[in-house]
C-alpha cells in the first residue's frame, strides 16, 4: 500500500512537472514558425503581460506586434496589421494535448490557415477538420436562405469568382468558427453576398473539429 502511494505521488509530480504552460509553449516556438518576432521579443511579450503592461514589442517589419490575450490554454497575437495568430491548447483522446494554430491574413478580405502541432512544435499529419480541408469547407459556407428561389440563388452564387475561408479560435471554449469572404465584390453585390454566406461553428471532439 505504501509503495502504491509513493508511486502515485511520483507519477503525479512527473505529470505536473511535464505540463507546459501556454507562456512556456509560446516561448519555445521555433523562430522558423514566427520569423517576424524573435524569441527574445516573444519572451518580452509574456513578461509585459505578467507585469500588467501592454504586450507589444518591435517586430521585423519595423512596427509593433501585440499579444492581447494569454490564458491557460489560449494565445492571440496581432503580429502586424496584415497578420494575426491564434494558438489553442486542445485535449486529445489519449490524455495529452495538442496545439491548434490559426494564422489569419488581412487584406481586401481575410483568409486563414490551420495547422496542428504537438507541444514540441512538431507539425502533425492529423487534419484539424478531419477529412475536409479549410478550402473544402467553402461550399458549406454559402447557402440558399429561406424564401430565396433557386434561380436567384444560382445567379448570386455564380457572381462570386473568389471565395476565401477564414477561421477563428476562442479563449473561453474549444470551438472553431468558420466564415467566408470575397475580396472582389462591388458595393451592390455585398448585400447579396451577406444574404447567402453563413458562419459554421465546429466543436473539438478530442480528435478534430466537427
Amino acid at each position: 500500500m505504501k509503495k502504491l502511494f509513493i508511486f502515485s505521488i511520483f507519477a503525479l509530480c512527473s505529470l505536473t512537472a511535464g505540463a507546459r504552460s501556454m507562456a512556456d509553449i509560446w516561448k519555445l516556438m521555433p523562430d522558423s514558425l514566427m520569423p517576424y518576432v524573435d524569441s527574445k521579443h516573444r519572451n518580452e511579450m509574456v513578461d509585459f503581460l505578467h507585469m500588467g503592461l501592454k504586450g507589444d514589442v518591435d517586430n521585423m517589419f519595423e512596427s509593433k506586434s501585440t499579444m492581447d490575450t494569454l490564458t491557460s490554454d489560449f494565445i492571440q497575437v496581432r503580429v502586424s496589421e496584415a497578420l494575426m495568430i491564434q494558438i489553442k491548447q486542445l485535449p486529445v483522446q489519449n490524455g495529452d494535448s495538442i496545439l491548434c494554430v490559426v494564422r489569419t491574413w488581412f487584406g481586401p478580405s481575410k483568409y486563414s490557415s490551420i495547422q496542428l502541432y504537438n507541444e514540441n512544435w512538431q507539425p502533425l499529419k492529423q487534419n484539424a477538420l478531419g477529412t475536409e480541408s479549410l478550402s473544402g469547407m467553402v461550399p458549406k459556407l454559402i447557402v440558399r436562405p429561406e424564401g430565396m428561389d433557386e434561380q436567384t440563388y444560382k445567379e448570386i452564387k455564380s457572381s462570386f469568382d473568389v471565395l476565401l475561408p477564414s477561421a477563428s479560435l476562442f479563449a473561453d471554449n474549444d470551438n472553431l468558427q468558420l466564415s467566408v469572404d470575397n475580396p472582389e465584390l462591388f458595393e451592390e453585390q455585398k448585400a447579396h453576398f451577406n444574404e447567402v454566406k453563413r458562419l459554421i461553428m465546429l466543436k473539438w471532439n478530442g480528435n478534430m473539429f466537427k
